[in-house]
């Protein structure tokens, strides 16, 4: 039913929406992170209330993964790889990201390739909003289990050896 390895072009999306069905989909999978919750008890009511924006994932018409987006910053002396002075007075104390709040795939679309096509994608959207509004990284906090995945998708680890890891990938 599912390929091997998912590709990009064979991947769909659209907005969560009011009328979206998401009786089948289902990621609760080693998910201590209450992602499976989220997505099918809070995804909407953030969405309405503009504290983050759910993106729904398609392999032909089947969900395979969702992932909630919002704005961000990073601090920039705990959380940045790079430390940047504008001109020879301003020091920046906080720069602008794309917050991952969450990512899910379905249960049977694991270890395929998917969670890194999302990544990716939130990447590319991060590069657009750089010259619309400004923003430098994409952003987001995980345990130490999940750290493994997200360095494949390049994002780098700014806080090694805590319960909640921040990780940024440069847009």
């Amino acid at each position: 039913m599912y390929p091997k390895k998912f590709e990009l072009k064979d991947i769909t999306f659209e907005k969560l929406s009011e009328e979206t069905n998401l009786s089948d989909f289902c990621c609760d999978y080693k998910d201590e992170l209450g992602v499976n919750e989220f997505i099918h008890d809070e995804s909407w009511l953030y969405q309405i209330g503009n504290f983050g924006v759910t993106y729904l994932f398609y392999y032909k018409d089947k969900i395979v993964g969702f992932i909630t987006i919002a704005m961000g910053n990073i601090d920039a002396k705990k959380d940045a790889p790079d430390k940047e002075v504008i001109g020879d007075t301003i020091t920046i104390k906080h720069y602008p990201s794309v917050l991952i709040g969450q990512l899910g795939t379905h249960n049977d679309c694991r270890k395929k390739g998917l969670g890194m096509i999302m990544c990716d994608w939130v990447a590319g959207k991060a590069a657009e909003l750089q010259e619309i509004i400004g923003c430098r990284y994409v952003s987001l906090a995980t345990t130490q289990k999940l750290i493994e995945f997200y360095e494949k998708c390049d994002f780098e680890t700014m806080r090694p050896g805590q319960k909640s890891v921040v990780m940024v990938r440069k847009v």
